[in-house]
């Protein structure tokens, strides 16, 4: 009877010890996964810090500023984003990206490109900023050499103009026609930004249809002057030619986000409006042949943040650029904006 009591009380004090290691590990695997996911909370949310890096792609350009400024201001930090500023040679590119889903955001590129995804590709894309060009800042030109014997705008028949690469040209050959210039004369030449000058410098072309702050550099020099400024304001009052999209897929995946970086750049588009001459020292870091006493010359064009975006006013633009075939088909605005 005592080796059964024995043997009932050792196998009695066995089952207990498994219990209590069972329960000791069960412990400390809840223990480690709660503060696993404590720390991954406190990067992720709590402290408003994201794993998700934030892609964006730009041209060096002024219409671009305005990521420049929230990035060098410090807008995005202070949301607590990780933006990588990627650079690409033009508009298309970018927006090719974005469609892909390789970028999130693109910055200042020509309105045309995302509408005329949003026609064959629908619901990829949203514009959260476009430009404010009643202030009529000629951050766009038609410029030439200064001994050219280019002096009007007919002048230019049988001629080489250089642009953007994208659908600029489509605006220009409107403004153009629209001048009674015979387009079907001029050849529409695609130049990356980093080219233009270049190319009108050793006559590649004979005239450049080109943005800020390839104007302001181009002056500088004092070897290329004006042909015609303003380019799109002249053609069109309601004229918003630029626009900052974001991708409807990051927008899902990532509301959160998606929302303190438009709220980031919202913040930057004012701080340019209210201290433009300020702002533009932000460009320097991502501009090489931008210098001080450039910049100072520079027309900087003005933005609507998410907020204030005049969608009557965009939509009767848009309709005008269908109109003249710059895009395919008319577009609802007020469904491609993204509103906070």
């Amino acid at each position: 009877m005592a080796i059964l009591d024995r043997r009932y009380n050792h196998s009695s004090m066995s089952k207990i010890k498994l219990t209590l290691i069972s329960i000791i590990i069960i412990a400390l695997v809840a223990i480690a996964g709660y503060f696993t996911f404590n720390s991954f909370q406190k990067k992720s949310t709590v402290a408003g810090i994201s794993n998700t890096k934030i892609k964006v792609g730009y041209t060096p350009t002024t219409s671009s500023l305005g990521v420049f400024v929230a990035q060098e201001k410090g807008y995005f930090k202070a949301q607590g984003l990780e933006v990588e500023l990627i650079e690409f040679p033009g508009n298309s590119q970018i927006n090719d990206a974005l469609l892909r889903g390789d970028i999130d955001s693109s910055t200042g590129g020509g309105i045309a490109t995302p509408l005329n995804s949003e026609i064959t590709q629908s619901g990829k894309l949203k514009l959260f900023a476009v430009s404010d060009e009643r202030k009529q800042v000629n951050w766009n030109s038609i410029i030439i050499k200064q001994n050219s014997p280019i002096s009007t705008l007919k002048d230019l028949e049988n001629k080489k103009i250089g642009h953007f690469p994208g659908p600029a040209f489509l605006w220009l050959k409107a403004f153009l026609s629209e001048n009674q210039v015979d387009i079907s004369k001029i050849n529409f030449t695609p130049i990356d930004q980093g080219n233009q000058l270049t190319s009108l410098e050793n006559n590649s072309i004979d005239a450049l249809f080109t943005y800020e702050p390839n104007i302001a550099i181009a002056i500088q020099k004092q070897n290329i002057t004006i042909l015609q400024s303003t380019v799109f304001i002249t053609q069109n009052q309601n004229a918003a030619t630029s626009a900052y999209s974001i991708s409807t897929k990051f927008l899902n995946q990532n509301p959160d986000l998606a929302k303190k970086y438009v709220l980031s750049m919202n913040q930057a588009f004012r701080y340019i409006r209210e201290n433009p001459k300020e702002a533009i020292k932000s460009q320097f870091k991502y501009d090489k042949n931008l210098t001080p006493e450039i910049a100072d010359k520079i027309a900087i064009l003005d933005y609507y943040p998410s907020d204030e975006i005049p969608l009557e006013q965009l939509q009767v633009y848009t309709d005008y650029l269908a109109q003249i075939g710059v895009i395919k088909q008319k577009v609802v605005v007020r469904d491609l904006v993204y509103g906070i």
